[in-house]
């Protein structure tokens, strides 16, 4: 599989799970065919068993089926993480390509925001402006840290031609079916740096899984199925990160991964409000100096920069906000004033999985923080090295993670060639010890014919 012919950008393919590459299929077939020779020409020279012609068949049908085992069509789209607005920013941003009134080609800086409930691509007045955006129902968006006005359900012009930074290719360089990105949009305030954010309701609204590993974000089309199109997304991603595959578990997820299901949710607002906060809660252990709380529900949010607890967990977690040293996190209005405490969080009750101690934000004007929401940002995500969220069945959403990849390299020609060579060898020897023992047996026959003959006849 041509992983290069992606351009680094996304790629369809098939899928072969279980099955291996094509090349190693061919040499393994070589093999086959030598042992389907010996069995044909000892047949015909007669050494070998009558049924020998029926195995060898059986043999040749072996090997066309693992042509076929396994394979199934998939859309997935591997696309790389672009440069943050700021250094060290650990959220996940692309670049969507698009052109503007005029037909000019633009780039959209675009923020993956897990945990927004939004299903439109949200962008600020100006870029709305250069997409010809139009229409739309004037309302407000409320979520952590503010409420703001915003202009939803808006028409983006089909010239507009929105999709990822590269045009998308398949392996054997032909033309593929585009992803089904936005034709509606959201208008409002973004912070500085960011021109457009991608929220999880879109996510779930057009794709089984999303997720990321390394310095990727990939997207399963629906009806793939999350198990073969994660395998894909997975393979892609890896060869483009490490030039060539890492270590996995039978479900195509890397070896290590660990799974847990989450929970759908949304806040309820006022009549004419979206909550723009919502979408996965998982069950996170936290502990501080003075106290441990378990399953403590956090919203899974690649948008935050950082984690943050309610007051109502700081304080079963002995903190008090206004004694803690302040800090900035970035959140999806702006930059929230919290008090910094330094707290170990774990994501699965599994002990293998390793903790992540990291500063922890408390709001510090319950204005900023509403809902009084607990949200597991970026720098715990961003130090994952794997994680997705499969959506494929609705009613129980998982969220899996890896805290590290284990690159493996491709199996050496030698490897394979020695394959088909053992087969040959193997073939031969059979081929060669039915003949000694048919000729061995000949023998022995007639020197017993000739012992029961009278003397007179020998």
């Amino acid at each position: 599989m041509d992983y290069q012919a992606t351009g680094d950008e996304w790629a369809q393919v098939r899928v072969a799970a279980a099955v291996p590459e094509p090349g190693a299929l061919v040499l393994v077939l070589v093999g086959l065919a030598c042992v389907v020779g010996f069995s044909c020409r000892g047949r015909i020279n007669g050494l070998l068993v009558r049924n020998s012609g029926k195995a060898s068949g059986r043999w040749l049908l072996l090997g066309v089926g693992m042509l076929q085992a396994g394979s199934a069509a998939a859309d997935v789209f591997v696309v790389p993480l672009a440069a943050p607005p700021t250094a060290g920013d650990t959220r996940p941003f692309i670049d969507l390509k698009a052109k503007d009134t005029a037909g000019k080609d633009i780039t959209i800086k675009t923020l993956i925001d897990g945990g927004s409930t939004s299903s439109e691509l949200k962008v600020t007045a100006a870029v709305g402006t250069q997409l010809g955006v139009s229409g739309g129902t004037p309302g407000t968006e409320r979520g952590i840290n503010g409420v703001s006005p915003t202009t939803t359900g808006a028409s983006i012009p089909a010239g507009a031609g929105i999709g990822f930074s590269s045009a998308p290719v398949t392996p054997g360089g032909q033309a593929a079916s585009s992803p089904p990105l936005p034709t509606t949009a959201s208008v409002g305030t973004l912070p500085p740096g960011r021109q457009a954010t991608l929220g999880s309701g879109y996510l779930e609204a057009n794709f089984d899984s999303s997720g990321r590993l390394d310095g990727y974000y990939f997207f399963v089309a629906k009806g793939q199925g999350a198990t073969g199109g994660v395998a894909t997304a997975n393979a892609i991603a890896s060869f483009l990160a490490f030039s060539g595959p890492v270590a996995t578990n039978p479900d195509g997820r890397p070896k290590g991964t660990k799974s847990e299901e989450v929970t759908p949710f949304r806040h309820p607002v006022p009549q004419g409000e979206e909550a723009i906060d919502g979408g996965f809660r998982l069950g996170v252990d936290i502990r501080s100096a003075f106290s441990t709380q378990s399953s403590i529900p956090f919203i899974l949010k690649s948008g935050f920069s950082n984690t943050i607890i309610s007051s109502q967990l700081a304080s079963l977690l002995g903190l008090n906000p206004g004694t803690l040293p302040t800090a900035q996190v970035e959140t999806n209005f702006g930059t929230m004033e919290v008090g910094m405490a330094q707290l170990q969080l774990d994501l699965f009750s599994d002990p293998s999985f390793p903790s992540f101690t990291v500063p922890v934000g408390i709001a510090l004007n319950s204005a900023d923080n509403p809902f009084d929401d607990n949200v597991l940002g970026s720098d715990v995500l961003g130090q994952l090295a794997y994680w997705d969220i499969d959506q494929t069945n609705p009613s129980a959403p998982m969220f899996s993670a890896a805290a590290s990849l284990t690159p493996i390299p491709e199996p050496g020609t030698a490897t394979l060639i020695s394959i088909p060579m053992l087969l040959c060898l193997l073939a031969g020897s059979w081929a060669h010890h039915n003949r000694a023992g048919r000729a061995s047996r000949s023998t022995c026959a007639l020197r017993r014919w000739t012992a029961s003959l009278p003397a007179s006849k020998r």
